[in-house]
């Protein structure tokens, strides 16, 4: 299936929950796409077009945050219904929810008695909850910290543990629901908050929307019909393709650099590593008599720096929405609009900046505020930055290296980054290994790409090695990378070709063949990337494969066996 019709069908879901009042909100998500005089602005339901764009990630968390009665449950129900097939019934028997007494037991798994009694074996079976493609735990906040951590596990290994036996949840969507005025609640720190990619703030129904909402048939009486109020629009299988195509949306360069510069703001301090600092921090007086405390700046305002997780979710859910909106690439625009709901919950600021006007403890328009800070702050070092650029490639002057040095008198993050890191850059040892790579890279030749990736690794007094080195495979792999999407039953005959040739690949890929799956290998000489969607003949399958002379011959293998 295309991915025009793919993106037709996921607009269609967000057009159904809306048309019949599935889930009423009138907050909208804005994205200004294009330039000059083609800018378009785009307006989508924020809250629906948010879940929706979860689904659209692989191992998709988001939390839904709001007081009770909001339709947070209910609109990760409908949502698993129509996006993967399964009834409600099904969607709704795999919910956990969240109680002070619920057990290991009662959420993740049991032990079979009669075997245990019996022979004394542990034969576990595992709940509805694990084994579903389609996760919500409800009230999440009033999971203990022993079940909180149970779900830790699952979010960030895509594993669960019942004595001694592991199941694996390599693919799955989950939606979590957080009422934070519910007083039976357990605290909620920061790590596990910062493994859920995406959360929405929950209102109330507005004057405006409450007359729609009390025109729709009593769900009470009725339930909701399955095949025209809930109708499944896509399947499973379906789903789990638009991955790959969401996986593959390019990322503007600009787009890329502003991200790094959002994670810079929010950790940059000239004083100390917020990472590391538990006592001394901006809300109790780290900021104090600094140059850089003023109004403009980002870094007084913020306690707790960004994980690197959380630029990695900015991507992911800035390429779900270039994708749904059917735009090429993700843009600068795109991440300005994904941003904010990336990040306002994982990050703490300072209680008495977020009491006051206007934002009186409103958490999210704060951070709304913020991203907007960094941008314009993003807009006035772009100077500053294609001066560094120029130092990541070998060139740059002393000249410029003075104006860097004078910029950073006034812009915190070129002072402790930006110069520090051209400086580097400028040494002879780094401009002679870039002076390698652009001869390689002229050449058009892998075998040179990777002679210079050999000399970086052999030669240890470069300063910034690691930046070189990233350079060289990303080259290697924009020069040898092969795309190939082949059905089920061609992957079979593909992997067998493989297991013979590489005997190595055989255990990892082995996976692949309990779909959805998804395999990335990685050596010195290959890359290699499996992604199945299903097990039918016909359900595709996409490769991708890059790296040296190794993967040369792994795609001329994949060839052969397709006949092509």
């Amino acid at each position: 299936m295309s991915s025009e019709i793919l993106r037709r069908k996921v607009l269609d879901v967000i057009n159904i929950v809306e048309s019949h009042g599935l889930f009423v909100h009138d907050s909208r998500l804005v994205v200004r796409c294009g330039d000059g005089e083609e800018i378009r602005v785009l307006e989508m339901p924020l809250v629906v077009t948010l879940a929706v764009l979860n689904a659209l990630v692989p191992r998709g968390a988001m939390l839904l945050y709001g007081g009770h009665g909001g339709g947070k449950t209910t609109l990760a129900k409908v949502l698993g219904r129509m996006m993967t097939g399964a009834y409600l019934s099904d969607v709704e028997e795999a919910i956990v929810r969240g109680h002070p007494q619920l057990t290991e037991e009662k959420m993740i798994a049991t032990l079979k008695p009669g075997r245990l009694l019996k022979d004394g074996v542990e034969e576990v079976v595992w709940r509805r909850f694990v084994t579903s493609f389609w996760k919500i735990v409800d009230e999440v906040n009033r999971l203990t910290p022993y079940t909180q951590n149970i779900l830790l596990s699952l979010l960030a290994e895509g594993k669960v543990k019942f004595y001694d036996a592991v199941y694996e949840c390599d693919h799955f969507v989950l939606y979590a629901t957080m009422n934070p005025q519910d007083p039976g609640t357990f605290e909620v720190g920061l790590p596990f908050l910062d493994r859920f990619g995406i959360a929405v703030p929950i209102t109330m129904p507005s004057l405006t929307e409450i007359p729609f909402i009390l025109a729709g048939q009593d769900e009470k009486l009725y339930g909701y019909d399955p095949y025209y109020q809930v109708p499944q629009v896509l399947s499973m299988e379906e789903l789990v393709s638009t991955w790959r195509l969401v996986d593959a949306i390019p990322v503007d360069e600009e787009a890329k650099l502003f991200v790094g510069n959002l994670m810079s703001e929010f950790s940059v301090c000239e004083r100390t590593s917020k990472e590391n600092v538990a006592i001394l921090r901006p809300d109790t007086g780290l900021c104090d008599g600094c140059h850089f405390n003023v109004e403009k700046s980002v870094c007084n305002k913020v306690v707790t720096p960004l994980s690197v997780r959380a630029a990695k979710d900015i991507l992911r859910y800035s390429k779900a929405l270039s994708w749904l909106l059917g735009l090429e690439k993700v843009t600068v625009d795109v991440v300005y609009a994904v941003a904010p709901y990336a990040i306002w919950h994982r990050v703490r600021y300072p209680e008495k900046l977020i009491r006051e006007e206007p934002y009186y403890g409103d958490q999210l328009k704060f951070t709304l505020n913020i991203v907007r800070l960094v941008r314009e702050r993003f807009a006035a070092r772009r100077k500053a930055l294609e001066i560094f650029e120029k130092f990541k490639v070998g060139e740059g002057d002393e000249k410029e290296m003075r104006m860097l040095e004078e910029w950073g008198r006034s812009d915190v993050v070129v002072k402790v980054e930006v110069a520090p890191k051209a400086r580097y850059f400028a040494s002879r040892e780094y401009r002679k290994m870039i002076e390698m790579l652009k001869m390689a890279l002229g050449s058009g030749s892998v075998e040179k790409l990777e002679e210079v990736r050999d000399a970086v690794v052999s030669e240890g007094g470069i300063p910034n090695r690691f930046e070189i080195l990233r350079m060289v495979e990303e080259k290697l792999y924009e020069s040898t990378k092969r795309s190939y999407k082949v059905t089920f039953i061609d992957w079979k005959a593909i992997y067998g070709r493989l297991a013979e040739r590489f005997p190595e690949l055989q255990e990892p890929l082995k996976h692949t063949f309990n779909p959805p799956k998804s395999r990335f290998i990685k050596s010195r000489e290959l890359i290699i990337a499996v992604h199945t969607t299903g097990r039918h003949e016909d359900d595709p399958v996409f490769i991708e494969v890059a790296g040296g002379r190794k993967a040369e011959e792994v795609s001329k293998l994949i060839k052969e066996a397709c006949g092509s």
